[in-house]
């Protein structure tokens, strides 16, 4: 692999050398697949950038990432890192109680979530998060939601506004954010994982643009892959097995479909996008095979006694 500065250096290399090639997919609400290039999503996250660069965060920024795997995720992640500020990430299976601890630790004046239930954690614990300013909501916000968030004296956008307004704003220039990532370098700080806080409060593990690229540059080594594989995702993104998966698809110009750990919404999805490759972990391997030994039972006959034959066998 090519030596590169940062991720978002490195997403830009792929993103204009191979412009027409999937790297998204995920299920619209007619649930139908809805794809991405990767010309479109580098213009995505130039529009992200530049409307988050408006809303105020600037290089060395925290920004907290409170959402599961999705689309918006990755705009958000890249977009944040191009600005040179690093993101503070979670899933929407988090307490009120650890969102306001990791938000706060952090200093977030800015945070992105997932849906109105994320947005109700964390505006619960706003006495707690000081820094807190605007929520950037990936789903259209309500006239409820507008309202709790102005009762606690937090901006509250839609995603889609805000990548309107990046759009606008940006007109198609590039060359404001390409310099803000040519300002990058490999000691900057990526992101802030905090551990699960189990046997204590979190803790935030601070990883840097050389500690991902690090492992970039020796994946090729133990796991192939190339330009139009497609990758399904399914573990939880915002750990860092299944956030470096989506950089290793991202460096081999590969798609990601994003799907769910459930053999009744994976298996179909499988079936559909015939993915490549598929990082995970046993559970994920037990939850499939169940999914499949309930259909083969469902099926029964001679499907059954063939397929039973054969596992034994």
């Amino acid at each position: 692999m090519e030596q590169f500065r940062t991720i978002p250096c490195l997403f830009k290399n792929r993103a204009l050398a191979h412009p027409d090639i999937m790297v998204q997919a995920w299920r619209g609400q007619d649930g139908t697949f809805i794809t991405r290039t990767y010309g479109e999503l580098y213009t995505d996250v130039l529009d992200f950038a530049v409307a988050l660069h408006d809303l105020g965060v600037t290089r060395g920024d925290h920004v907290g990432l409170i959402a599961d795997n999705r689309r918006e995720w990755f705009i958000s992640d890249l977009a944040i890192q191009a600005l040179g500020a690093a993101d503070v990430p979670r899933g929407c299976d988090s307490m009120e109680k650890e969102i306001s601890f990791i938000l706060s630790t952090t200093e977030c004046r800015l945070t992105i979530a997932e849906n109105a239930h994320q947005l109700k954690k964390i505006l619960a614990g706003k006495k707690g998060i000081k820094s807190l300013e605007t929520v950037v909501l990936m789903q259209e916000p309500s006239a409820d939601d507008l309202k709790e968030a102005k009762k606690a004296s937090v901006t509250l956008l839609s995603f889609a506004s805000v990548l309107d307004s990046g759009r606008t704003k940006r007109n198609g220039e590039t060359s404001f954010i390409e310099s803000e990532m040519d300002k990058g370098g490999r000691d900057d700080i990526a992101t802030i994982i905090f551990t699960s806080g189990t046997t204590g409060e979190p803790k935030g593990v601070m990883l840097t643009q050389a500690n991902y690229l690090w492992q970039l540059e020796r994946t090729p080594y133990l796991l192939y892959g190339e330009a139009g594989d497609v990758w399904l995702s399914v573990l939880p993104v915002w750990h860092s097995f299944e956030r470096l998966m989506q950089y290793v698809a991202m460096e081999r110009t590969s798609a990601l479909v994003y799907s769910k750990p459930l053999g009744a919404v994976m298996l179909p999805d499988i079936a559909e996008m015939r993915p490549h490759i598929i990082p995970g972990v046993p559970r994920l391997w037990e939850a499939l095979a169940t999914g499949i030994l309930r259909t083969v039972r469902k099926e029964g006959g001679v499907k059954k006694a063939l397929f039973m034959f054969f596992l034994d066998v």
